[in-house]
């Protein structure tokens, strides 16, 4: 549906998006040429265009994941998520011992981003400092999962008729201590709240979590109330 304004085609929000075939949900056809669907945007997306919508054009058509990482810092980034990650599957596991964590570092980045393991260690190593008595307490009862891929087509937003389509990958879900954690090297030390936007990057993340009905959850996650999990954007610093 599209009304005039000055001479301007205007187009106004659709309710609903058109479903999506089941053989491209499943990646069972080629892509090609213009979706036979509304896209699915990511959580990214959604916080680039909150920023600025040049920046949500360079995300689509150059795949700049993140335009709030300069160039040179995105694979300290890539980096800064991956080895904590590691190291507290490493801890949990028992195949690192608390103090180890240093050697565990750059054995882990120089197999994968040799170029920005100095610049990633400042990050690792402030985050270290902070998090040394939680690291000591994880054992084999621990339930975290990293980089979560969640997906739904009817994502119900408050303050709004409509329902949305859109994917996000979630950093961190503890289930023991009932946390969804976004992790990210933004911020400084001085700074006493979250960095811009990554609260409302968080908080998407969590209605589409919370969005997903029972039935369609991994067994495991099958009881779990989302609703009451708290949201926490941790940067190296706090």
């Amino acid at each position: 549906m599209s009304t005039f304004l000055g001479g301007k085609q205007l187009r106004a929000p659709i309710r609903r998006w058109p479903p999506v075939r089941i053989n491209t949900l499943l990646e069972r056809e080629y892509k090609a040429d213009h979706p036979t669907f509304a896209p699915f945007p990511t959580v990214t997306n959604i916080v680039n265009a909150a920023l600025c919508p040049v920046a949500a054009v360079h995300d689509l058509l150059y795949g700049i994941d993140n335009a709030r990482i300069r160039p040179e810092g995105l694979g300290a980034g890539s980096l800064f998520h991956e080895f904590v990650a590691h190291l507290k599957t490493s801890l949990s596991d028992g195949s690192c011992i608390p103090g180890g964590e240093k050697r565990l570092y750059y054995d882990f980045a120089e197999k994968r981003y040799d170029a920005a393991k100095e610049e990633c260690w400042v990050y690792v190593r402030y985050w270290l400092d902070r998090k040394r008595t939680e690291l000591s307490r994880l054992g084999k009862d621990s339930k975290t999962y990293f980089e979560v891929y969640v997906a739904n087509d009817h994502v119900k937003i408050e303050g709004g008729y409509c329902s949305y389509p859109f994917t996000g990958e979630i950093d961190e879900l503890d289930t023991v201590n009932k946390k969804v954690i976004e992790r990210t090297i933004l911020g400084a030390d001085s700074e006493r709240s979250a960095p811009a936007l990554k609260d409302f990057q968080l908080w998407l993340l969590w209605k589409l979590l919370c969005s997903v009905e029972r039935k369609d959850r991994p067994q495991v996650w099958s009881d779990e109330d989302f609703e009451d999990y708290e949201l926490v954007v941790e940067t190296p610093y706090r």
